[in-house]
């Protein structure tokens, strides 16, 4: 309180005092941990909480430092979270880089370009969280289940700091059609975004191996901009696979998954890599006689 709020983000701010956070976790997560209150989980504890530090508008803030090298300068440095709660200001090296009207939603992937912001050696970051309010949709809880205190306000999911040549590949993704009379056959559909951080477009190839084939296709990512792509049977009839196997839940059978590297290649230089797993699996659901919803 009284502390400008710019100050928080600058390397001779004095932090000494504040609690050591778990990150991901939520703040009555991190208080919990470090023994500043009772277990929560345990009897009444949750009504003896002080709710008033909890209260609307009033912030939490996290605050830690990062390195970047003299290389990681030449590029795009940004910063990608991945999941907070609820609405949170940030700052960085006493810069604010986004504000709680840009920087909300539970369920939402945030990336900011922090490349103007950093510098070479240690850099601070600081974080300025508030909890949602009434109505807005975040983490909720089961009617028998007491709401946390902190309305799980806090860093809920991972926070990465990236160093890209401007390109960077969102969220490969498989889904499929099963052949349900072999169980032994699929048509693929891979999509994935393609984010171009720098201010002119660039030309490349999207490469997906998926273990059982491969696919590309020579795009043009405009500047400043994400190009959505797509692969799919009709165009790609290697995405008709035959002979592989589908992932099953458990005890109905093998949960098969199966490699997924996606590439962007430009003038023969890998610019990005991603390397996941997937499964071939499809799932239906239906209004049954009694009028229940079914699953097959």
């Amino acid at each position: 309180a009284g502390v400008e709020e710019n100050l928080i983000s600058e390397k001779d701010f004095d932090a000494t005092n504040w609690y050591d956070a778990i990150v991901p976790g939520t703040v009555l997560g991190s208080l919990d941990e470090k023994d500043v209150i009772e277990d929560p989980t345990f009897g009444i504890n949750m009504l003896k909480l002080d709710t008033v530090q909890f209260k609307l508008n009033q912030p939490w803030w996290f605050r830690t430092t990062f390195h970047v090298s003299a290389d990681d300068l030449k590029k795009v440095v940004s910063l990608r979270f991945n999941g907070i709660c609820y609405r949170a200001d940030l700052w960085v090296n006493g810069q604010k880089v986004a504000d709680k009207d840009v920087f909300a939603g539970t369920y939402r992937q945030f990336s900011f370009n922090v490349s103007r912001y950093v510098q070479e050696g240690e850099n601070v970051l600081a974080l300025k969280i508030i909890r949602y309010a009434d109505g807005e949709y975040s983490l909720n809880f089961c009617d028998w289940n007491p709401l946390p205190a902190d309305r799980s306000m806090g860093i809920f999911r991972e926070v990465f700091l990236e160093v890209t040549e401007g390109i960077k590949i969102r969220s490969p993704f498989v889904y499929s059609k099963v052949d349900t009379a072999s169980k032994s056959a699929a048509d693929l559909f891979i999509q994935t975004e393609i984010v171009n951080s720098t201010d002119k477009a660039v030309d490349g190839i999207v490469r997906v191996n998926y273990e059982v084939g491969q696919v590309e296709k020579k795009v043009t990512v405009p500047a400043n901009d994400t190009l959505y792509c797509v692969f799919n049977p009709d165009e790609f009839k290697q995405l008709s696979v035959k002979n592989v196997e589908l992932w099953w839940p458990n005890g109905m059978g093998n949960a098969k998954l199966y490699n997924l590297k996606t590439e962007f290649i430009a003038g023969n230089k890998t610019l990005d890599r991603v390397e996941n797993k997937y499964g071939i699996r499809e799932i239906r659901s239906y209004m049954n006689a009694d009028k229940n919803r079914a699953f097959e």
